[in-house]
């Protein structure tokens, strides 16, 4: 999944949401835009989960089925290292088909 936080970089088309509705409403408008189709979930205004995960500008995570972190990548844009994440799932995966 995506959660949707604060926005990085606010602009004209997606400017920095003041209220949730706003942000839904502009995660809507990326999601289709760039036709992501992840299920995404959307942070509130108090921007709670951005600051709990450390997720300003962008983060990836891998939670296991437990509810842990079995994966932490470094913030992006220079730190987001897709193949890191895939490495870890096929990690996880291996120890579950033992």
């Amino acid at each position: 999944m995506i959660v949707y936080i604060r926005e990085a970089h606010p602009n004209t088309q997606y400017p920095q949401p003041t209220t949730y509705d706003q942000r839904v409403g502009i995660a809507d408008s990326m999601c289709s835009d760039l036709k992501i189709s992840i299920p995404t979930l959307i942070d509130g205004i108090d921007n709670k989960v951005g600051s709990a995960y450390s997720g300003f500008p962008d983060r990836m995570y891998l939670i296991g089925v437990d509810g842990k972190v079995k994966y932490k990548g470094a913030r992006g844009p220079f730190g987001f290292k897709p193949a890191e994440l895939e490495n870890a799932i096929k990690k996880i995966s291996a120890k579950k088909t033992r």
